[in-house]
C-alpha cells in the first residue's frame, strides 16, 4: 500500500535538479528557477486539515503529478506535488487518473533550500484506498489470460531505470506467437505491495505476459515464486560500482534490442 499515512513530504531526486525533469517536455521548460508552487519557509499550511481536489497531470511511469485544490488560495497556483508514496491505495504501483476527485491532507517539505507543499494521505473522496489498476489492466490484451502465471529468472531489475528483463522458463506454449525467451519488465508491473521495488539480480519470480499495442510482449504482475511481493528498495539495495556497471551495460544493449524490435513493429 502507498505510503499515505506518513504524513510528510517527500520529493524524488531529479525533482530538485534544475527543475527539469518534469515529464517530458512538460513543467517551466528547464528552467533553474523552482516551479511556481515553491513557497518562503515561513509559509503556514494547515496539516491537519482535509482538502479536495482534482488530479490535474499523473505520469504514472515516473510516479508524480499535481492535484488542483478545491479551495483558493490554500498554495500558490492552488496546485500541490504528489509523490506516488503519499497515495493511500493497495495497487501493485499506486497511481491516479487525470480528472480525479481525490481528498488529502498537506504537508510542507524542503530540499535544498526549496519549499514546497505536497498532497499526502491522498484518499477517494469517501476516504476509501484509491484503485485503478483494475482499469489499466482491463485495457491489456494478455497471453494466456490475465490470471495465468508463467515462471522464469529476472536477470536483472534497476530501480533507477525503472525496467528490467526476465527469462522465461522452457516448456511454455502460448496462445500468441512470438512471445521471445525474453521479455521486459517494467516499474508499475513490478509487485512490491505497493512499496518502490529494489534491485533484483538472477531472481526467480512469478509472472503474467501482456501484448502491447505496439505488438512488444512485456512482463505483468511480476512477484516472487509463489507470489510473495518483491523487496523493495529499502530491503535490497544497490550492487557495488562495479557490479552495477556491468549490470547497466547489459541494460542499454537489451534498450536497445528492445527499441529496434518495437521500431520494427512500426514499420509492418
Amino acid at each position: 500500500m502507498g505510503g499515505g499515512g506518513k504524513g510528510y513530504g517527500w520529493y524524488p531526486p531529479w525533482a530538485w535538479k534544475g527543475w527539469k525533469g518534469y515529464g517530458k517536455g512538460k513543467g517551466d521548460g528547464g528552467s533553474d528557477k523552482p516551479p511556481s508552487s515553491a513557497v518562503p519557509a515561513d509559509f503556514v499550511v494547515d496539516t491537519e486539515k482535509v482538502y479536495t481536489g482534482t488530479v490535474t497531470t499523473f505520469y504514472k511511469f515516473n510516479g508524480y503529478g499535481f492535484v488542483e485544490l478545491e479551495e483558493k488560495g490554500v498554495v500558490p497556483n492552488d496546485k500541490v506535488f504528489v509523490y506516488w508514496k503519499n497515495i493511500f491505495s493497495q495497487d501493485r504501483f499506486p497511481s491516479l487518473n487525470k480528472d480525479m476527485k481525490v481528498q488529502c491532507t498537506l504537508s510542507k517539505g524542503e530540499k535544498n533550500g526549496v519549499h514546497q507543499i505536497s498532497a499526502v494521505n491522498v484518499k477517494n473522496l469517501d476516504g476509501t484506498a484509491i484503485g485503478v489498476q483494475n482499469e489499466f489492466d482491463a485495457k491489456k490484451e494478455f497471453v494466456g489470460g490475465q490470471n495465468l502465471r508463467y515462471t522464469g529468472t529476472c536477470k536483472f531489475y534497476i530501480p533507477k531505470r525503472g525496467f528490467g528483463y526476465i527469462e522465461i522458463d522452457d516448456g511454455f506454449q502460448y496462445d500468441k506467437e512470438g512471445v521471445p525467451k525474453e521479455i521486459r519488465c517494467e516499474q508499475s508491473e513490478m509487485n512490491a505491495a505497493g512499496a518502490q521495488p529494489g534491485f533484483i539480480k538472477m531472481t526467480p519470480v512469478d509472472f503474467g505476459i501482456w501484448k502491447t499495442r505496439k505488438g512488444a510482449y512485456k512482463a505483468y504482475n511480476v512477484t516472487l515464486t509463489g507470489g510473495a511481493p518483491l523487496l523493495d528498495v529499502e530491503a535490497s539495495p544497490t550492487p557495488p560500482p562495479d557490479e552495477l556497471k556491468d549490470i547497466t551495460d547489459i541494460a542499454d544493449i537489451a534498450e536497445a534490442a528492445h527499441a529496434q524490435a518495437e521500431g520494427a513493429q512500426d514499420g509492418v
